[in-house]
């Protein structure tokens, strides 16, 4: 992979800190994710003890409700329909700081990319675990949007109708990304090449995505495990998009900070790193909602 770095990539010290950077963005990548997936489960258990039921969460989810009484529609949709519009929410308003922060502050900015890459995620991976829940009351990933439409009385067909068309309605939002993957490289001469869009994508997105998924399974494994891994399955339609949309932006109007992620260094990095393994001690913990 080394050997196929761009021009300005093939010193020693180069490649070293274009690594250091790839790491970086990997463990912002991967804080963000847990960030979402953690606050989501305080949304909905906070808005369960709103309604009257006094469920603890972790990072392995809310503590489970079923033989509880007293659900309706609404009481179903607060608690449980929480963590999708969480996510939807948090990625639009990070997708309009990133558009509004100064390009120079490329942390800030690699981290407000990520942080919408993720919100957006965890509201489409409810998408598509309800489809993958086979519409079974008894199933782990019947929840969010499946969960509701079922407790307004709708038949099976109908409910797989409506999530399938919100499934189509919702991933063209990826090419909201598009841009931001030019903008967080930093050679608008390798931007303007055939080829060069390709590259940037594995080495801003696809990289990066990679890396810090093997930090997330570090930090959080086993807990939550299977909507994890539904969520970064989640990732393959989202990367196809996010990829032809590049197509869709012409090197001249994107905005780069030549150098990108600056500041690195691999004691900053090691540090990072650590405390993203440790947060697994406090994530784990069975806690009531913070408000």
């Amino acid at each position: 992979m080394l050997q196929n770095f761009p021009r300005f990539y093939t010193g020693v010290e180069d490649r070293e800190a274009h690594l250091l950077k790839l790491l970086y963005s990997a463990t912002y990548f991967a804080f963000t994710f847990i960030l979402v997936s953690y606050v989501s489960h305080a949304f909905s258990t906070a808005n369960a003890w709103d309604v009257g039921y006094r469920p603890n969460f972790s990072y392995d989810g809310m503590d489970d409700l079923r033989g509880t009484t007293g659900w309706t529609p609404f009481r179903i949709g607060w608690v449980y329909l929480a963590p999708p519009i969480w996510g939807l929410a948090i990625s639009i308003f990070a997708l309009i700081c990133f558009r509004f922060i100064d390009g120079r502050q490329a942390h800030l900015r690699t981290i407000l990319f990520w942080l919408a890459v993720n919100g957006y995620l965890l509201y489409f991976s409810y998408i598509i675990s309800g489809l993958l829940s086979g519409m079974d009351y008894g199933s782990p990933l019947f929840s969010g949007f499946v969960g509701f439409y079922s407790w307004l009385d709708w038949e099976k067909p109908k409910v797989i109708g409506v999530v399938i068309i919100q499934l189509i309605i919702s991933i063209p939002f990826a090419l909201l990304f598009s841009k931001g993957v030019l903008q967080l490289n930093y050679s608008r001469l390798l931007a303007a090449k055939n080829n060069g869009k390709p590259v940037i994508f594995l080495h801003v997105f696809i990289i990066p995505i990679a890396i810090g998924a093997v930090l997330i399974a570090l930090s959080t494994f086993p807990m939550d495990l299977g909507l994890q891994v539904i969520r970064l399955l989640s990732f393959l339609p989202v990367v196809i998009v996010v990829f032809l949309g590049l197509g869709l932006h012409k090197a001249k109007h994107i905005s780069i900070v030549k150098g990108g992620l600056r500041n690195v260094s691999i004691a900053g990095a090691i540090v990072l790193v650590s405390l993203l393994l440790l947060s697994r001690f406090g994530l784990q913990v069975s806690v009531q909602p913070f408000w």
